[in-house]
């Protein structure tokens, strides 16, 4: 290697360009491979969100049913609409979830224990 030629293609620094585009396009490869792997987990987090949100409808539901006597009725919590109905024994919230449709149960023995 000529040390003229390799210093003319420096900058004021003494970084070779072909050096930065190299560090650029690995910096580019490491996050590209991660975004969909972070995707994945804000589906979850908000899936996991609207499970929640579908128990704390479950359980105003109850109150509805040992108050006003009501047997079904919905609860609309960050723009989604659960709607749960009352069956001897059980309480059901059926809502749309990022992964589809969902139907969350709760058996009156699980409310219990």
């Amino acid at each position: 290697y000529d040390v003229r030629e390799i210093e003319g293609k420096m900058n004021e620094r003494g970084v070779v360009m072909l050096d930065s585009i190299l560090a650029l396009a690995i910096v580019m490869l490491i996050c590209l491979s991660i975004l969909p792997y972070a995707s994945f987990l804000s589906t979850e987090a908000i899936y996991a969100k609207q499970m929640l949100h579908a128990s704390e409808v479950a359980l105003i539901g109850t109150s509805f049913v040992a108050k006003e006597d009501r047997e079904a009725g919905h609860h609309v919590i960050d723009s989604v609409t659960y709607y749960w109905h009352y069956k001897p024994g059980e309480i059901c919230v059926d809502f749309k979830s990022v992964k589809g449709d969902e139907l969350y149960c709760v058996q009156a023995n699980q409310i219990m224990q």
